[in-house]
């Protein structure tokens, strides 16, 4: 699911292209009428089939060229706008639609947002400075790699080194995108995923024992990675289920996220 801010961002965009497009459409017909008049002047009667330019004589050529290069450009924009038209129904769709997740959270649970951002921020600033600290470590030792020491290493056919070094630099890597986050950035992602989190709690839950009514058996915990978890017992009007949320990664997943893990209680 894309932010909201991402889907806004998008519409603006396409709206953007939309008005320059139509105000490129009414200089262009501005031009190509122009340029008509000039060749009903001359005695030249335009076909308009893309053939003017070519059979046309020479002392018209350039009102032709020009009639025929406006049309053309007017017939683009127009697609143009087709289609950033037909985007707009499908962002503004979409838009809907994560609108109405959002509001169909129950307080209960939406009530938690907050605490499980100012959490999730507080870790990510936490993570921004051991990245700094961890790098300037590098930097300090002579250890700061790039990728051509590893490519060295499987040159050289030494598998275990180049092992070392591959996990090395990645690490490093991610430590310098981490290091180079402004707190605004952080701010922004701690908000949204404890949007995401709270949004995938409510949908398990829903699932699973329906619209929650109590969740005071929820707490903020650390889970893997250092991150804000929310961990522990939900009450709904079905039932009562149990919260486990791990981080996950590995082989085959895109990129490490929090698993939200809810079970029945019997």
């Amino acid at each position: 699911m894309r932010k909201t801010e991402t889907i806004k961002r998008d519409i603006e965009r396409a709206e953007a292209r939309i008005a320059k497009n139509t105000e490129s459409i009414a200089r262009l017909t501005t031009r190509k009428e122009n340029a008509l008049k000039k060749l009903e002047k001359a005695g030249y009667v335009f076909k308009g089939d893309g053939t003017d330019g070519r059979e046309c004589p020479v002392e018209v050529y350039d009102p032709c060229y020009t009639a025929e290069s406006a049309i053309e450009s007017i017939a683009n924009k127009e697609k143009s706008i087709a289609e950033d038209k037909a985007a707009l129904v499908r962002l503004n769709e979409e838009l809907a639609e994560v609108q109405a997740k959002i509001d169909a959270i129950p307080q209960a649970i939406k009530d938690y947002e907050g605490k499980l951002y100012e959490s999730m921020l507080a870790d990510s600033k936490e993570r921004r400075y051991w990245a700094q600290q961890k790098l300037q470590e590098f930097k300090e030792s002579g250890e700061l790699l790039c990728y051509g020491d590893v490519w060295a290493a499987s040159r050289a056919g030494n598998y275990e080194e180049m092992k070392r070094l591959k996990a090395q630099y990645e690490l490093q890597e991610r430590c310098k995108v981490l290091s180079r986050k402004t707190d605004e950035e952080l701010d922004k992602e701690a908000k949204w995923d404890a949007r995401c989190l709270i949004m995938d709690l409510a949908f398990r839950v829903n699932r699973c024992v329906g619209t929650a009514t109590d969740c005071s058996g929820l707490h903020i915990e650390e889970g893997t990675d250092g991150c804000a978890v929310l961990n522990g017992i939900v009450v709904g009007d079905k039932g009562r289920c149990e919260v486990v949320s791990h981080g996950v990664a590995g082989y085959n997943i895109v990129r490490w996220h929090i698993r939200v893990n809810v079970w029945p209680i019997k």
